[in-house]
């Protein structure tokens, strides 16, 4: 496992937290379109609305649900190899990765100087190299 399979995973992570966040927005807005549902569709327009929506919100949920099982395989692979370092490496690269916060937060979240998580998390990452 490499520094470049921890970025990608972070970045994974950020794209899972935005779909979600998408997804809990549409749900927000969905009672008020669906009280709109009734006059569009007695309307009969094609591609109303709400018809829209939903289809955007179906298309959402498939990318979302791809995502998480890519995502939720390669957290346990990572989880796995994070079995062979200590608990302060663990926590840092957890923090980082898992967390997205910077190395400085990472820092205090574990009361260590940001010079000694740096290097937490070089000793770990050459631990991660066989995984």
């Amino acid at each position: 496992m490499t520094k470049q399979d921890l970025r990608a995973f972070r970045s994974q992570s950020a794209e899972v937290r935005q779909i979600e966040e998408q997804l809990e927005r549409m749900m927000k807005v969905a009672p008020q379109i669906s009280q709109f549902d009734k006059v569009l569709v007695e309307s009969d327009r094609e591609g109303s609305q709400v018809e829209q929506t939903v289809e955007k919100y179906l298309a959402l949920r498939e990318r979302y649900e791809d995502i998480l099982n890519a995502y939720i395989d390669e957290k346990l692979r990572i989880e796995r190899a994070f079995e062979c370092l200590t608990p302060n490496e663990r926590a840092a690269l957890r923090y980082y990765y898992f967390e997205g916060m910077t190395w400085e937060k990472t820092a205090e979240q574990i009361d260590k100087s940001t010079r000694y998580v740096l290097t937490l998390h070089k000793w770990a990452l050459i631990k991660l190299k066989d995984y």
